[in-house]
This record gives C-alpha cells, structure tokens and sequence, in this order.
C-alpha cells in the first residue's frame, strides 16, 4: 500500500503529457490500479466511471479503457510549428 500515493501523484499528472506512449500508460495504468482498488473495496467516485462500470462490468471497463489507449496511438502528432500558428 506504501507505493499507491507516489503513483498516484506520478498519474495525476497524465493529462498534461505530450508524449503519445505516456498517455498510453497512464491509460492502461489507471485501469489497472481502478480494477486493484475495485477489487479491495474501493468505491468509484467519478460518476461517469461508476456508471460505465455498471453497465459493462470491469471487464468491460478494461475493454473501453484499451481502446482508448489504442486509439490515443493513432492520433497524428501535432507538430511544434503548428502549436507555434495559431
């Protein structure tokens, strides 16, 4: 239990990372530690979360959560000159 706050404050930081592969872990990272903690009675805040759980199951959450990393690696890359335009 000792290593959960040290990854927790390195995922919360997971929004803001430029790097594709980055927000791929995070993804499949936060999925893990959601099932683990669902697992050991946690209860899921996040009402969108919760509500996805209970319709398709945490198998189904992992499903969702997969894909969405999948997809987050097929998104071109937004080159620095483009930032640099608008």
């Amino acid at each position: 239990m000792k290593f959960l706050l040290p990854l927790l404050v390195l995922l919360s930081g997971c929004t803001f990372m430029a790097s594709k592969e980055a927000n791929v872990g995070c993804q499949v990272a936060d999925a893990a530690t959601t099932v683990i903690a669902l697992k050991a009675g946690a209860v899921e805040t996040n009402p969108i979360v919760a509500s996805l759980i209970g319709s398709i199951g945490l198998g189904g959450f992992v499903v969702v959560k997969l894909a969405l990393a999948y997809w987050l690696t097929t998104l071109p890359r937004e080159r620095e000159d483009d930032r640099n335009a608008h």
